[in-house]
């Protein structure tokens, strides 16, 4: 973990803006426990075209003594979590793969990333903002969950012959006359009626509504 901070610190001066824009500046206390509560080894990672890439073989920390007060910071900032013992966020490995320039995957196996593959495609399904994916290509999942996307592939493939997913496209011209065609994968007509989607649609319009509610308030001056 040792070179990984000594990256860390050269990197630092520049992701301060980033860090700061984002509202989760950390110490390097703290820095130092989120690496250690994924194991990171720097010896341990593959070095390809001046990027690190980590496979992280746990997300837990057994905290104890200062150490609690330290994560339960890291819990307001949203880039730590807490079931039995504290784990980094997705939010906090961006923070890490930032700062020690590496990609960092968290989902190694089948078993671990299917339901995140699943999750996220039924995000981008619900998802009406601007830059929204659908239907969503491998290597932006791959990049959402921190996972290979030969897993994510695998992932795919099983969740395609479970009738919850399909290949799909997106093509035609855009308002300024320019064509446009957008591979990916998207949901399949089975996994609208997952108890999971028809909760992720009913917060999704739950925020619409409140956007919409304070955009007529601003209008009205209130």
């Amino acid at each position: 973990m040792g070179d990984y901070l000594k990256i860390i610190e050269s990197n630092k001066k520049g992701l301060m803006p980033f860090m700061l824009e984002k509202d989760c500046f950390v110490n390097d206390t703290q820095l130092s426990m989120m690496l250690h509560a994924i194991g990171a080894d720097s010896t341990k990672a593959r070095k390809y075209r001046d990027k690190y890439y980590y496979h992280a073989y746990r997300n837990g920390y057994d905290a104890g003594g200062d150490d609690i007060q330290e994560w339960e910071k890291l819990v307001k900032l949203g880039i730590a979590s807490k079931n039995r013992v504290y784990h980094v966020t997705i939010s906090g490995i961006n923070i890490l793969e930032e700062l020690t320039n590496s990609v960092i995957y968290l989902c190694d196996c089948v078993g671990d990333a299917k339901s995140k593959v699943l999750t996220t495609l039924i995000q981008d399904a619900c998802y009406c903002g601007y830059g929204c994916w659908n239907p969503t290509p491998i290597r932006n999942i791959a990049r959402r969950i921190h996972a290979p996307e030969k897993v994510v592939r695998e992932c795919l493939a099983i969740l395609e012959s479970e009738e919850l997913v399909k290949k799909t496209y997106d093509g035609g011209c855009d308002d300024e006359g320019y064509p446009y065609c957008y591979h990916g994968w998207a949901l399949a007509k089975k996994a609208y009626e997952l108890d999971e989607y028809k909760q992720a649609w009913k917060e999704e319009c739950r925020k619409i509504e409140e956007s919409v509610n304070r955009d007529c308030r601003e209008e009205r001056g209130e």
